[in-house]
């Protein structure tokens, strides 16, 4: 009986140590296909395992390695590179050439002179249309001429913010203004000028012939308190 046992426990161990070694040899080898099935490149990449046998441990060890690209990748590369740019994949960086060439339009937009531009001119600037563009030179006929540009803002329609799309394109040449003269003009000339008005026109001529043979100017309408200072520094633009 005791044999009888002793036999049957021995073939259990026996049959356990060759389930062992059967599951080692199937795990070392799925692991000789898995290698196998990597590239040479790729384990290069990867790196290698080194056994040292003196020590009985495993390291790794990094494999160096210098790639060089040869002209046809390098092409391929540029290729690839120009298709993403232009389907968005990268943002697109100007070229200095396209930076100068705004420069150059940049420099190109002409600056409009108020007193002597026409519709055309006028309407090229930010924010006018034929409308404002007619509205503009009828404004200046009336006035005689610009002094400042804020006067746009004396027109209907023209606010500070339509004003400042434009006012950096616009000059005014004062020169070019028609002024009255005060001593020979009649009342449809001065009532004319929207500073002026119809009351203020009778009120300098009573004042002009009630001084026969005295010279009047906008001072001596200022000291006489027919206008105020205020008044006095737009008109002295356009009378004289």
């Amino acid at each position: 009986m005791r044999r009888e046992k002793f036999s049957k426990s021995h073939a259990s161990q026996i049959v356990t140590l060759v389930f062992i070694l059967l599951a080692i040899q199937g795990v070392l080898f799925l692991f000789a296909r898995d290698e196998a099935a990597i590239p040479q490149e790729k384990r290069e990449d990867y790196g290698t395992l080194v056994v040292n046998s003196d020590t009985s441990c495993q390291e790794y060890k990094k494999s160096e390695k210098t790639v060089v690209k040869s002209p046809d990748r390098m092409e391929e590369m540029r290729e690839s590179k120009a298709e993403s740019t232009k389907s968005g994949l990268f943002p697109y960086r100007p070229k200095k050439e396209d930076y100068n060439s705004y420069k150059e339009e940049k420099r190109s937009v002409q600056s409009v002179q108020l007193n002597t531009a026409d519709s055309v001119e006028l309407v090229s600037l930010p924010g006018i249309g034929p409308y404002y563009a007619r509205k503009i030179i009828q404004y200046r006929e009336k006035l005689g001429g610009f002094a400042e540009k804020e006067q746009l803002m004396e027109i209907f329609g023209i606010d500070q913010e339509r004003f400042n799309m434009f006012s950096g394109r616009i000059t005014v040449d004062s020169t070019y203004i028609s002024k009255i003269d005060i001593q020979e003009a009649t009342y449809e000339q001065l009532s004319g000028n929207p500073y002026i008005g119809g009351y203020l026109a009778r009120s300098i001529i009573r004042f002009r012939e009630s001084r026969a043979g005295v010279v009047t100017d906008l001072s001596t309408l200022l000291i006489s308190n027919i206008i105020k200072i205020e008044l006095y520094n737009i008109l002295k633009f356009y009378i004289r």
